[in-house]
């Protein structure tokens, strides 16, 4: 029988986790509290063109183009203070030059306030 945490609820063991993460077809990246990428899924790497070990411990700020980060940092903040997921739409070009639409979910890792743990992307 499974762990079970203090309200009774089977616990999800950290290999678990890590499996559901990477193998979601759905783009994530994590950031620590000082906003530093510390996860990085497949489906990202396969959006933005970048492995993992490129883009961790780099800033979140890496993922957008230079006009868009101060919007960035404003929902950032708001998601951080809030807890409130925000949404962020961007449309870079592709190496072949064609635009593309990206949306952002940035939702807090704890609840937001004072114990924010970071931001979740979703992409």
């Amino acid at each position: 029988m499974p762990d079970r945490d203090p309200s009774g609820t089977p616990a999800l063991d950290e290999e678990f986790l890590r499996r559901l993460v990477s193998s979601s077809p759905i783009p994530l990246v994590a950031t620590d509290p000082e906003l530093r990428i510390v996860c990085w899924n497949d489906a990202a790497g396969e959006v933005f063109g970048v492995a993992p070990d490129e883009m961790l411990g780099r800033s979140i700020y890496d993922l957008v183009p230079e006009e868009r980060r101060k919007l960035l940092g404003k929902l950032l903040r708001r998601t951080l203070q809030s807890g409130q997921t925000t949404r962020l739409e961007i449309r870079p070009t592709t190496d072949a030059g064609r635009p593309r639409n990206l949306v952002f979910i940035l939702s807090p890792i704890g609840g937001g306030g004072a114990g924010t743990g970071g931001v979740a992307a979703w992409i």
